[in-house]
């Protein structure tokens, strides 16, 4: 979920920041290659006519992949150097003719460079960390989220972020405690009831709210409760990439149902009809196709599996018959 800002993805249930601190650095990119080249290599031992190695050769290449793999995986774990914290402001223009003013011909006037503290710039700042420093910069980001609920202590987004960062720090780094998505974000969702998302982050934050209950807590009716309130509703605008996600989140709430029975299989089946009628898309036919097969209908099924499948992935398929 593209709640940084970061391109939208189809269940993407955490945001891809925590990989800038590897694509940002070619050497250790380069380092890492080659570890995996060479341990390819001691695996493989020989190909075609390419190289061919004897046994103790094939043990010196896994022990130097071992060894750069080992390397690339210190120097990438590293936090990030530099402190963004010195980067100095630059100074204000001033014009030639104030230059000749007095500082006592008007005393009143002052020069702040720095933004107003309000919440929003606030979240502005601690996204900006967690672009920059990943998972490096949960702690730092936390704290400056917690000065942005002083100041407005029911603002929604503010509280999913709290939420969402100790989930991080739990499954990172094993801080804090492990909690279920309906005690760990009880208070997001109610405040949402007071204060429903109205922008395209708030939104995303909502549908990862309600893909929490359901791969979670497998708490379907309430994800789906989450997405026809605040989501979808009867526009059936689909083009919108958020709608789109919250009509697939949906579908896939209805079928895992517990107690699913056919009508709530025919509700899935229509929100990934829908889906795939506004964009084609391999993960949501193939949902479609695990409905049919619920349902007992291979034949159409297998249609949507193959459709499913990469149009330049050929696979052939051969029916025994009694």
């Amino acid at each position: 979920m593209d709640i940084l800002n970061l391109n939208t993805q189809l269940f993407n249930f955490f945001p891809l920041a925590f990989v800038n601190g590897i694509l940002n650095s070619p050497v250790i990119n380069l380092v890492f290659l080659c570890a995996i080249g060479a341990i390819f290599i001691a695996i493989v031992g020989n190909f075609k006519d390419w190289f061919k190695l004897n046994t103790l050769e094939r043990w010196v290449a896994a022990f130097v992949g071992g060894f750069l793999l080992a390397l690339a995986l210190y120097f990438y774990n590293q936090p990030p150097t530099g402190d963004s914290s010195s980067t100095v402001a630059p100074s204000p223009t001033v014009s030639p003719t104030e230059n000749n003013k007095s500082p006592t011909d008007n005393p009143t006037t002052m020069v702040d460079p720095s933004p107003p503290v309000s919440p929003e710039n606030l979240k502005e700042k601690a996204r900006d960390i967690l672009r920059k420093d990943g998972k490096f910069g949960i702690d730092k980001a936390k704290e400056i989220f917690l000065e942005a609920k002083q100041i407005d202590s029911e603002d929604p987004e503010i509280s999913y972020y709290l939420g969402w960062l100790d989930d991080l720090n739990y499954s990172l780094f094993k801080k804090g405690e492990c909690e279920s998505a309906s005690d760990r974000y009880k208070e997001t969702m109610e405040l949402f009831e007071k204060r429903p998302p109205q922008n395209k982050i708030g939104k995303e934050m909502v549908i990862e709210i309600g893909h929490f209950l359901s791969n979670r807590d497998t708490k379907h009716r309430e994800a789906i409760d989450l997405y026809d309130e605040y989501v979808l509703d009867k526009s059936n605008k689909f083009s919108d990439p958020i709608t789109y996600m919250a009509l697939v989140s949906r579908g896939m709430a209805y079928f895992w149902l517990k107690d699913s029975n056919n009508q709530e299989y025919a509700i899935s089946a229509t929100d990934f009809e829908n889906a795939l009628a506004e964009k084609p898309s391999s993960q949501v036919a193939y949902n479609r196709g695990s409905v049919y097969a619920m349902d007992r209908n291979y034949n159409k099924a297998i249609n949507y599996y193959r459709a499913a499948l990469p149009s330049t992935l050929t696979i052939r398929i051969k029916f025994k018959t009694n």
